[in-house]
């Protein structure tokens, strides 16, 4: 079995208030109340003339706040974000403004931990939280990495609305244990999305499609329920999903099946026992206006099921995929193994203790 790793392509490569989320058009959009945003950063030494030593001027971030002196975590056009002593992260604007120089790519990493899993303090510094609109104006980002930040167990549901062009996400090694179900919420240029490594143990950190009662904060109409689900916000171009080694126990019915043109998906260690029929988009349904749909990764070409506890599987779940060529199986618990007939690359089951 790969582990993240061997998969994973490395390339050269207090919050802030009023945010709330309303509905436009039919499509969830997120506005802030009452924030006018800063167009230039002022930071920099105080103290009057005279020689008087006054305190020493925060700088303004991209929400008109005061951003407190803190350590460079990395650099965007013009733009820098800054983590304080509490490990919050701002952005200090530059004279662009919010746009940043129109820069695409912002890697924001942190120390991590050791082998012994202790939190390292070490050059970078680890991010535990944002401000609500931190990647405002970033039109242009094609690329954003945050990752090895132990502390940063949860981050908001609009953080990453703003990103409309954002290509590839990657939140490896970080501390995440929940993901709220519209956290990918606008981000329809996605093609990679890498949430390995984190620590969704938890049953409902990974919401899959229910109808869910969303409050008036969120859609227009409170009293309508939607079926909707976390990877159900996305694009229909995302071609890589890792979900590896984050301690997931099980994945909801329906979990990838508008994911249309996912081409690799990476599910090995984790704990997961089975997996729904569906979970691929396997079954055919009608929505109300009466059109049939058969919806899921009918192209997809690499699944990782290794080093998981699987000790059953759906006899036809692998039906639909034309595609597949490496399929892997292997340190689990199977007491049987479903039809890969249409199967015509590599099937590796390897040892299964039962």
């Amino acid at each position: 079995s790969g582990g993240a790793g061997d998969h994973v392509e490395e390339k050269n490569h207090q919050v802030a208030k009023g945010g709330e989320l309303a509905q436009h058009d039919h499509h969830l959009v997120v506005t802030t109340a009452g924030r006018a945003p800063a167009t230039h950063a002022a930071a920099g030494s105080g103290g009057g003339s005279g020689g008087s030593t006054g305190p020493r001027r925060q700088a303004e971030n991209s929400l008109g706040g005061l951003v407190a002196p803190g350590r460079l975590s990395g650099e965007c056009g013009d733009c820098k974000f800054m983590v304080n002593e509490a490990g919050h992260c701002s952005r200090v604007l530059g004279g662009t403004g919010e746009r940043c120089g129109g820069c695409t790519e912002l890697k924001l990493q942190g120390s991590g931990v050791d082998h012994k899993g202790a939190i390292v303090t070490g050059n970078k510094p680890n991010i535990k939280s944002f401000d609500a609109w931190i990647f405002r104006g970033l039109t242009q980002l094609k690329l954003l990495r945050i990752q090895d930040h132990p502390e940063l167990t949860e981050v908001q549901p609009e953080l990453f609305y703003p990103l409309k062009q954002l290509e590839e996400l990657n939140l490896r090694r970080n501390g995440l244990t929940k993901l709220h179900v519209l956290q990918f919420q606008g981000l329809t240029s996605i093609r990679r999305l890498s949430l390995g490594e984190n620590k969704f143990s938890e049953a409902g950190a990974l919401p899959g499609p229910q109808f869910y009662d969303l409050p008036a904060s969120l859609w227009a109409d409170p009293g309508k329920h939607w079926r909707i689900g976390l990877f159900q916000t996305l694009g229909a171009n995302v071609t890589d999903l890792s979900l590896d080694m984050s301690d997931i126990p099980m994945l909801p019915e329906g979990m990838f099946s508008t994911l249309t043109e996912l081409k690799k998906l990476f599910l090995n260690g984790n704990r997961i026992k089975t997996l729904p029929l569906d979970i691929f988009g396997a079954v055919e349904y009608e929505d109300p206006g009466g059109v049939l749909f058969l919806l899921g990764p009918r192209d997809l070409e690499r699944l990782w099921l290794s080093d998981n506890e699987l000790w059953w599987l759906p006899e036809r779940i692998f039906f639909r995929m034309r595609v597949l060529q490496d399929l892997r199986l292997t340190g689990n618990n199977l007491i049987c193994v479903p039809d890969w007939s249409r199967i015509n690359g590599i099937v590796d089951i390897g040892a299964n203790t039962d």
